[in-house]
C-alpha cells in the first residue's frame, strides 16, 4: 500500500469542510466548558463528549468527507467534535481497527491519535485515526490555558512518568516511514510485553514523538456525593486517546462537579485504565 500523502492545503480543506458540514447540520460541535486538574502536577483538561454514530465511515457521506487518498484512505469529519475542524483518516475498504496498523496508516505530517480495542475507548470497528488540531483544543482562558499542554508531546519524559499509568515513548524521524514504522512497531511490542499478551492500547504522534499506552479498562464509575451527604455513582468516566493529550472527556454535569469536588478521583480512575505506573507518586 503506497504512503498516505497530505494534501499541501489540508488546513484550508478541513476549515472548508468543517464550516459547510457545522452548517448544514452533518457535524455537531457543541462549546464546552473547560477546566485544568492537577494529578500529580500535570494538567489534565476536563471537557464534555458527545455519543458517535455506528459505522460512518463506510461510504461516508459527502458532506463529511474531505477528500479521498491516492493511499486508500479517506480524509473524513468526525461527526461529534470535540474540538473545531476534529477529522479522522480511515481506511477506504473496511479493515479493524483492533488489528495492527500498516505503515500507511502512520505516514503523514499530522498529530495524530488511535485507539485501538474497546478497552481503549474504540467505538468503531472500521479502522481509522484522528487528528485534532491542537491550537483548537488550547481555549482563552489564561494561566490555566498557559498551564495546560499536550501530555505526549511533552520534551520531559519525567513529567510522562508522573501519570497513573505506564506509556511507552520514542523519538520519531519525521519523513522517514520506515523509522516510523520500525518505532510504532517496537512500542507496540513493549505494550504487549507489558500486558502479558496481545495489548489494547492508544497511541499518540505529536511533534517529534510517538506515545503507546497499554489499556485494561475504558473508565469506570464517577462517584459524586448527594444532598444526604451519601455517594454514589453519577456516570461513567470512559477515555479515549485524548487522555494522551492530557484531555478528560466527560458527559455531564453531574459527572464534571464530582470531579471538580474531588480531584483525587481522577487521578484513582486514570490509575486503573491501564498498567500502574509504580513511578507514579501517590497523592496520599
Amino acid at each position: 500500500m503506497a504512503p498516505v500523502k497530505v494534501p499541501v492545503n489540508l488546513p484550508e480543506l478541513v476549515k472548508m469542510a468543517f464550516s459547510r458540514a457545522r452548517a448544514s447540520g452533518d457535524v455537531f460541535f457543541f462549546e464546552t466548558q473547560v477546566t485544568l486538574v492537577n494529578v500529580n502536577s500535570v494538567p489534565v483538561q476536563r471537557q464534555q463528549e458527545k455519543e458517535t454514530l455506528l459505522r460512518p465511515f463506510d461510504n461516508p457521506a459527502p458532506a463529511m468527507l474531505i477528500t479521498p487518498l491516492a493511499s486508500a484512505h479517506n480524509l473524513v469529519l468526525n461527526k461529534f467534535a470535540i474540538v473545531p475542524e476534529h477529522f479522522i483518516l480511515a481506511t477506504q475498504a473496511f479493515k479493524e481497527q483492533t488489528h495492527l496498523l500498516e505503515r500507511a496508516d502512520l505516514e503523514k505530517e499530522l498529530y495524530v491519535f488511535f485507539n485501538s480495542g474497546a478497552a481503549s475507548g474504540s467505538s468503531q470497528p472500521h479502522r481509522h485515526i484522528q487528528m485534532l488540531p491542537v491550537a483548537k483544543m488550547r481555549r482563552d482562558d489564561g494561566d490555566q490555558d498557559r498551564a495546560w499542554d499536550v501530555l505526549a508531546g511533552v520534551s520531559e519524559e519525567e513529567v510522562r512518568g508522573r501519570v497513573p499509568f505506564q506509556t511507552f515513548a520514542e523519538e520519531i524521524k519525521r519523513g522517514d516511514e520506515k523509522n516510523l514504522y520500525e518505532v510504532y512497531l517496537r512500542l507496540y511490542r513493549k505494550a504487549c510485553e507489558a500486558v502479558l499478551g496481545s495489548a489494547e492500547a492508544q497511541g499518540v504522534i505529536v511533534d517529534d514523538v510517538m506515545v503507546i499506552a497499554p489499556r485494561v479498562a475504558e473508565g469506570e464509575a464517577v462517584v459524586g456525593l448527594t444532598e444526604d451527604g451519601e455517594r454514589r455513582p453519577v456516570g461513567k468516566l470512559a477515555l479515549n486517546g485524548t487522555v494522551l493529550a492530557g484531555t478528560a472527556l466527560v458527559k455531564t454535569q453531574e459527572e464534571w462537579d464530582a470531579l471538580r469536588d474531588d480531584p483525587g478521583q481522577l487521578h484513582q480512575l486514570l490509575g486503573r485504565i491501564g498498567l500502574p505506573n509504580i513511578q507514579a507518586p501517590s497523592l496520599l
